[in-house]
C-alpha cells in the first residue's frame, strides 16, 4: 500500500479544532482499533506508531501530542499505511499519538485511545578491540578467502560472512561452532521437535515445542549467553491423568480408580501412595485394564481400614515418566473376619 501524507504543523491547544475541515460521521463510524508505540520502534529523536482502523475506512489522521495532554505539535493527514515514523523530536521526552479514521464519504471519526512513548536520551556508542573471528583452517575445497560449506563443498560463502550471525550456508554449517559458542543442541525428546535460530552461536535460541498428549517439563526457549546456554533442555512427558477414585472404602486391601486413557502410552503406574495417618510411602502392585478408553485399576497391597493419598502417572514408549496425577484421597474397607460388626444373621 502506498503512503500518502499531508503533513501539517498546528499549534492548537486542543483536539477541537477551531474550523473543522472534515465533519464527524453521522451516523457514528468505528475509531480505530488500537494506537501503539512499541518499544523496540522508539529511537533517541522520533518513534513510529503503529495503528489499526476498519477494512471500511479509506484511511486516518494522525495527531502528535506533547506529554500527556491534548496538545497537537503535529498533524498527518491522510495516512493510507497502517504505521506512521515520526521525526524531529526531542530527546528523553514523552509523547502521545491519537488517531482518527477517515471514511469514504469525507467524515471522520471519534479519536481512538492515545499511544504513549518516551524517547531515549543520547545514543551511545560502543568501540572495541575484539578482532573479527576469521575463517577456520584448512580453507576447503572452495580455497582461501572462503568458507566451504559442509552438506555441499561446492557451496562457497566469503569468509567474512563465516560466524556472523547470519546463515549464509544452506545447511548452517557456516554459523556452526563458533568463538564463543555453546555446545550444540543436536537431539530432543522424540515426542517433539525444536528450531534453532544461528545454529549454537553466541545469542543464537532455541525453541522447543511438544507433540500430542505430550508437555514440557521446562522452558519453551534457551539463549546461548558467554558460552553457555541459559535455561536447560526441556522433556516431553505425557501429561497428567484425572484419576477418579471409586468404590470408596468398599475393599479392604486395596483402593480401585479410574480414569480417561491416554493416546502414545506404554504404561500406567503407580507414582506414589502414601499413608496420610504416618505419612509413610507404600509399596504397593497395580493392575488394570482398559474399556473403551477408560483405564479400570486396582492398586493392592494396602492395610485394611486406612486412608491413603494417591497419584498415578502414564508412561512412554521410552520409559519416560509422564507428569504424576494430582493427588486422590481413597479409604480402604476395615477387616470383616469375626468382627462382630460385620456378622451377618442367618
Amino acid at each position: 500500500m502506498s503512503l500518502a501524507i499531508s503533513i501539517a504543523v498546528v499549534s492548537f491547544l486542543s483536539l477541537g479544532l477551531a474550523e473543522d475541515p472534515m465533519p464527524m460521521c453521522d451516523p457514528p463510524m468505528p475509531p480505530p482499533m488500537y494506537t501503539q508505540v512499541r518499544w523496540g520502534d522508539v529511537k533517541p529523536t522520533g518513534f513510529r506508531a503503529r495503528f489499526q482502523c476498519p477494512e471500511e475506512a479509506s484511511g486516518c489522521n494522525v495527531f502528535l501530542c506533547s506529554g500527556y495532554s491534548k496538545d497537537i505539535m503535529r498533524s498527518y493527514m491522510n495516512v493510507t499505511e497502517e504505521s506512521l515514523m515520526v521525526d524531529g523530536l526531542e530527546l528523553r521526552t514523552v509523547y502521545n499519538v491519537r488517531v482518527e479514521c477517515v471514511y469514504n464519504g469525507g467524515c471522520r471519526s471519534q479519536m481512538g485511545l492515545p499511544g504513549r512513548t518516551r524517547t531515549f536520551g543520547t545514543p551511545r556508542t560502543t568501540t572495541t578491540t575484539t578482532p573479527a573471528p576469521t575463517a577456520p583452517t584448512p580453507v576447503g575445497k572452495c580455497g582461501k578467502g572462503y568458507f566451504t560449506c559442509e552438506t555441499n563443498e561446492t557451496e562457497c560463502v566469503d569468509e567474512s560472512f563465516w560466524c556472523d550471525k547470519s546463515k549464509d550456508c544452506a545447511d548452517g554449517t557456516d554459523e556452526r561452532n563458533c568463538p564463543g559458542a555453546c555446545t550444540e543442541i543436536t537431539s530432543f525428546h522424540k515426542a517433539g521437535n525444536f528450531s534453532c535460530s544461528r545454529w549454537n552461536s553466541r545469542k543464537s535460541a532455541c525453541f522447543f515445542q511438544c507433540n500430542g498428549e505430550f508437555v514440557r517439563d521446562g522452558p519453551w526457549y534457551t539463549m546461548c549467553v558467554h558460552d553457555k546456554w541459559t535455561r536447560r533442555v526441556p522433556t516431553c512427558r505425557l501429561r497428567r491423568v484425572s484419576v477418579v477414585i471409586s468404590n470408596d472404602g468398599l475393599i479392604p486391601n486395596s483402593i480401585q480408580v479410574t480414569f480417561n486413557a491416554l493416546n502414545d502410552v506404554e504404561d500406567y503406574v503407580v507414582n506414589s501412595v502414601i499413608d496420610v495417618d504416618t505419612k509413610i510411602p507404600m509399596v504397593t502392585t497395580f493392575n488394570y485394564e482398559i474399556n473403551d478408553g477408560v483405564v479400570e485399576g486396582i492398586i493392592g497391597d494396602l492395610a485394611a481400614g486406612k486412608t491413603y493419598e494417591v497419584s498415578l502417572a502414564a508412561v512412554d514408549a521410552d520409559g519416560v515418566e509422564g507428569f504424576p496425577s494430582r493427588s486422590r484421597y481413597g479409604r480402604t474397607a476395615p477387616m470383616r473376619g469375626t468382627d462382630k460388626d460385620f456378622d451377618v444373621e442367618s
